[in-house]
């Protein structure tokens, strides 16, 4: 697997006046706030490669499309992940206390069928992705970094967090979803 980092940038700008009157808490705020717009980048490219690379297990959120969703992927640290609107409206709508125990509840995390959710809203509606989460091999270049410097047109002070990263499937067959459209 060959990775090849890619540039991830956020930029925030503060006029001259906001940044003169900032306190000393600014500089964690801004490190923090960059640092949260990278991770989110780096957490869609994660999400993009792992449902890119996977099979399609089938289209419409079921029973028995979830067993055959867990049932295709390979691998011993198997998760699943969708977002909060599917985990709500599509799994949870599959428990039948009754009969069976699909969506188990632990301390605010989701179980299916025992298998730990992740919820993450980089997930498309009605999608449900599953695998091992050790077959994604990733590289972070550097370290994020933040640089800043003074934009004499708008007379203000321009903040840059960069980092430089890469994902790709180290294993497809560690991964399967459901899918509209497949």
């Amino acid at each position: 697997i060959q990775l090849v980092p890619a540039e991830i940038v956020k930029l925030i700008q503060i006029s001259e006046s906001a940044r003169v009157m900032s306190v000393n808490a600014f500089e964690s705020w801004l490190a923090r706030t960059l640092g949260e717009a990278i991770a989110r980048k780096i957490n869609s490219k994660i999400i993009t490669a792992m449902l890119g690379a996977a099979a399609s297990a089938g289209t419409s959120i079921d029973a028995a499309t979830v067993q055959t969703l867990l049932g295709t992927v390979k691998g011993s640290g198997v998760a699943m992940v969708c977002n909060r609107k599917t985990l709500y409206t599509k799994l949870l709508p599959l428990q039948d206390n009754s009969k069976s125990s699909i969506v188990r509840f632990d301390g605010g995390s989701a179980t299916v069928y025992g298998v730990d959710v992740l919820v993450d809203d980089n997930v498309a509606d009605d999608t449900v992705g599953a695998g091992d989460l050790s077959k994604l091999i990733a590289a972070m270049a550097e370290n994020v970094t933040v640089r800043n410097g003074f934009d004499i047109d708008s007379n203000s002070t321009k903040y840059l967090g960069v980092a430089v990263f890469d994902v790709k499937v180290g294993l497809s067959s560690a991964f399967a979803k459901i899918a509209p459209g497949g």
